[in-house]
């Protein structure tokens, strides 16, 4: 053991003392489970208890009350504090209980035994809302209202043949737009749609399943810029109708036909943004700057479907739009940053990439890949020519 004239002065909150001895207590911290009819118990591991440190030792001399009355303060000053410890050097530290005892036989000596506990910051428990999950619940709920709104208002049973003919025209002119960009209308055979057209909740439902599809395309890890794309094609949905005309409202089955348009048409907006929302928590922008704008595209979306919906859809939307806003806003914050870099000279973009990001597992391929992305008006990988290119900032 290391001699006593080889401690560090000992000292708390800078006033000295002198120290005979010290000790250590430790372990681990947790309960211990005990059963009944049981000799045997489980402790329970929660991690390292916070070390304590005994020291015994005094002040001496003349002034020692003086001496004392200085260390008493220091113990009794609230708070954490700094000891210097003989072995261990400085210590930020609490001090639990202490002990002063003066004797008649030890003129000019106040003894002290302490007790310090290793202490760091208070960290109390920090709360964060699940924003990606809490847009699923609100998708959920509007979707529903969406579903009973145009439950509501279509309807072609016990209506004229042309009625009937324009509901079931737009349900195939439907399934030919989803067929043009990738998903399968066979999806709702044919053969099931008699069925369905006199329930129009179930047709409601089997739509919004057809345009929440997500068709697989393996390509689309080459594909630049293809992290949004699934968000945006639901965002296309936002602007779905202008094809139609307006239906004169002439007699009473003109305005079913009229009415049964716009429920459609309705239908197909919101399911757009609904499953827009729901593709943009399952995402994640590659900068803040790309995530920010991804939020204003939706907001630009929803507020061109909202105006139309009734009080009973229209509030499970503002609810949607608010939770898939926050969501993107926050998760948008940490993203690392899109920035212009000014190029002095030809450079490979390999080269490029190592420069500004250093060595990467991929020797770095896949920053060369971003690179070039970023700046279609790059023509060459081993040619950039001078002048600002977009990049993205890691710092």
């Amino acid at each position: 053991m290391t001699e006593a004239y080889d401690w560090r002065p000992a000292s708390f909150r800078g006033v000295p003392f002198r120290v005979e001895e010290f000790g250590r207590r430790g372990g681990r911290r947790g309960p211990t489970h005990t059963y009944p009819r049981r000799d045997d118990g489980a402790f329970e591991d929660l991690g390292l208890a916070p070390p304590k440190f005994t020291l015994k030792g005094h002040v001496i001399g003349d002034d020692h009350h003086d001496q004392a009355k200085r260390l008493l303060d220091a113990l009794e000053t609230k708070g954490t504090g700094e000891l210097v410890h003989p072995r261990f050097g400085q210590l930020t530290v609490s001090v639990p209980e202490y002990e002063l005892t003066e004797s008649i036989s030890e003129q000019r000596m106040t003894r002290f035994s302490l007790t310090f506990i290793r202490s760091g910051e208070i960290e109390y428990p920090s709360a964060s809302a699940d924003t990606q999950s809490i847009v699923g619940q609100r998708r959920s709920e509007a979707q529903t209202a969406t579903i009973d709104d145009f439950a509501r208002i279509f309807n072609v049973s016990n209506q004229p043949n042309f009625v009937q003919d324009s509901g079931k025209g737009l349900v195939t002119d439907l399934l030919g737009a989803l067929d043009r960009i990738g998903t399968p209308g066979r999806l709702m055979p044919v053969n099931q749609l008699d069925g369905l057209m006199t329930q129009p909740a179930s047709l409601a439902s089997r739509l919004l399943g057809l345009l929440n599809y997500r068709p697989t395309n393996p390509l689309q890890s080459l594909q630049g810029m293809s992290w949004r794309r699934d968000v945006d094609r639901g965002l296309t949905w936002s602007s779905y109708g202008s094809q139609y005309s307006e239906i004169p409202a002439t007699t009473i089955s003109r305005q079913q036909q009229a009415s049964n348009q716009v429920a459609f048409v309705d239908l197909v907006q919101r399911g757009g943004i609904l499953e827009a929302s729901a593709l943009s928590a399952e995402t994640t922008a590659p900068t803040r700057q790309e995530g920010v704008r991804l939020r204003e595209d939706l907001t630009a979306s929803y507020e061109a479907v909202l105006p139309r919906a009734s009080d009973t859809v229209y509030r499970p939307l503002v609810a949607l739009r608010s939770a898939t806003g926050r969501d993107l806003g926050e998760r948008s914050a940490s993203l690392p940053e899109l920035t212009t870099f000014k190029l002095n000279g030809p450079v490979p973009a390999l080269v490029l990439a190592h420069r500004l990001y250093g060595d990467e597992p991929d020797g770095g391929a896949s920053r060369e890949a971003e690179i070039l992305a970023r700046n279609p008006k790059i023509h060459h990988p081993g040619f950039i020519p001078p002048g600002n290119i977009e990049v993205i900032s890691d710092a």
